[in-house]
C-alpha cells in the first residue's frame, strides 16, 4: 500500500489547504514539460500519476478516512510482525549457548567412539599394535602455538628427558633378557 502522506510530503495530521498547497507545489516541480530528456519525463509522469492519486484520495473526506483506518492496520501488521521477528531473534540469541554445547557434547562422543575403534584395532604384541600405541602418544601432543613460545630452558630440559630416555633404551637393549624380550614383542607373529 502506498504510503500518499509520503508522497505529497505532508503530516497525516495535515488539514486540506496544505495538502492542496504541497500537491500543487509537486505538481509543479515534476510537470514532464519542466524535465530536459526522456527519462526524467518518464520519471515524472509516473511521479505525477501518484501525486494524482494521492491528491484525490486524501482530498475526499470519505476516502481520507477510509484510507486512514487501512493505513493504520497495515502499520499495526507490520509493527505485530516486527515484534515477532524480534522475539525469535531473542529466542535463537538464548538457545545459542545451549546449541554450542550440545555442538561440543556431539564432538567429544564422536572422539570417544573413534578412539575405541582405533584401540580395537590392534593385536598387543604385535608392531601394529606398538604403532596404535605411538599414534596415540602422539596424538594428545601439545599445541604447536605453545611450543612456539617456548623459552630456551623449556626447549633444553625437553631435550634433557629425549636423550636420557634413548640413553636408557639403549641400556635395556644390551641386556639379554629385555632384548630378547623386545625382540619377541616387535617381531612377533
Amino acid at each position: 500500500m502506498k504510503n500518499y502522506y509520503e508522497i505529497l510530503e505532508v503530516n497525516p495530521k495535515a488539514s486540506f489547504e496544505i495538502i492542496e498547497k504541497a500537491y500543487h507545489t509537486l505538481v509543479k516541480k515534476y510537470h514532464p514539460d519542466m524535465q530536459e530528456n526522456e527519462i526524467e519525463k518518464m520519471r515524472s509522469e509516473q511521479i505525477l500519476k501518484d501525486l494524482n492519486e494521492a491528491y484525490y484520495v486524501l482530498s475526499n473526506v470519505s476516502l481520507r478516512e477510509q484510507y486512514d483506518r487501512e493505513l493504520y492496520e497495515q502499520n499495526i501488521k507490520q509493527k505485530v510482525e516486527q515484534d515477532k521477528i524480534e522475539q525469535q531473534r531473542n529466542n535463537v540469541q538464548e538457545q545459542e549457548p545451549f546449541l554450542k554445547s550440545l555442538k561440543n557434547s556431539k564432538k567429544k562422543k564422536t572422539n570417544e567412539v573413534k578412539d575405541n575403534n582405533r584401540n580395537n584395532n590392534y593385536e598387543v604384541g604385535t608392531l601394529s599394535g606398538i604403532v596404535a600405541i605411538i599414534e596415540r602418544l602422539f596424538q594428545d601432543r601439545p599445541d604447536i602455538s605453545k611450543i612456539k613460545k617456548a623459552k630456551k630452558k623449556d626447549i633444553l630440559i625437553f631435550l634433557l628427558a629425549v636423550l636420557i630416555v634413548l640413553v636408557f633404551c639403549v641400556i635395556l637393549w644390551f641386556i639379554p633378557f629385555t632384548n630378547t624380550f623386545i625382540r619377541q614383542i616387535l617381531f612377533m607373529k
